[in-house]
């Protein structure tokens, strides 16, 4: 789904409101509930990637879900043409090694260069459940817009969704359910509105689960209430002779 053109000025500031109600265009296939996986593993299929954050939280969590065959870096490696993993954790990094992953690196792509993304031309930039652990969002992307301007077609960003139905239940028993990494919540707007003051432009919002669900009832809850599914995929793109 997309935002409606007459709303795109909030996103930059060239307008405000206290109380704007904001409505996105729609189409047929945003009524299909899919987990994020599965939209991930859509979008990059055959694709030249950078995986930012491939390791995951810790290395228990990457065994965690490769034993459930859900470690989304595996994930991306198996579809795009080529996958190549960044993270900060320097342990984990050698652990993915390892496990046969060799197109990896331990760095901070903000503060230090890596010959492998900046001597090349890549399709996404995919930035997995990363947003929510970073303390300025939108400067984050600042940062990466503007260093890597003419490297990537598209940012790839997902996020945790403040609306969903778990916490709209756990908020009626007066309880928030949370990762306790995290420094925000998002919506539709509020993600796109960081990507806009980074000085990107915001494309396309996909309202997507966590996990793909087979209870027939939650399936037709999610299929008729997008906004209440646990994750946002959001895709930017950078300014015309940006990129």
């Amino acid at each position: 789904m997309k935002l409606k053109p007459e709303h795109l000025p909030y996103l930059t500031g060239e307008s405000f409101s206290t109380g704007l109600h904001t409505a996105f265009d729609t189409s047929a296939e945003d009524r299909q509930f899919r987990s994020r996986i599965h939209w991930l593993s859509q979008i990059c299929a055959g694709k030249r990637i950078v995986h930012l954050g491939c390791v995951d939280h810790d290395i228990q969590t990457i065994d965690r879900k490769r034993a459930r065959g859900k470690w989304l870096h595996a994930i991306l490696d198996d579809v795009a043409e080529d996958c190549y993993g960044v993270d900060l954790n320097a342990e984990g990094i050698d652990y993915i090694r390892g496990l046969g992953y060799q197109r990896v690196n331990a760095i901070d792509i903000l503060a230090e260069e890596d010959p492998e993304i900046t001597g090349g031309q890549w399709d996404y930039l995919v930035l997995a459940e990363v947003l929510e652990h970073i303390e300025n969002p939108a400067g984050f992307l600042r940062a990466i817009a503007e260093k890597y301007a003419g490297r990537f077609k598209k940012l790839i960003i997902t996020v945790p969704n403040a609306f969903s139905w778990q916490n709209h239940k756990a908020t009626k028993r007066g309880v928030e359910i949370i990762n306790t990494d995290h420094r925000f919540w998002f919506t539709p707007f509020t993600i796109a509105k960081n990507i806009a003051m980074a000085g990107l432009l915001p494309d396309e919002i996909i309202m997507c689960g966590y996990k793909r669900n087979r209870s027939p009832l939650k399936r037709w809850r999610f299929g008729r209430y997008p906004l209440l599914r646990d994750n946002i995929i959001a895709t930017a793109t950078w300014k015309d002779g940006e990129n």
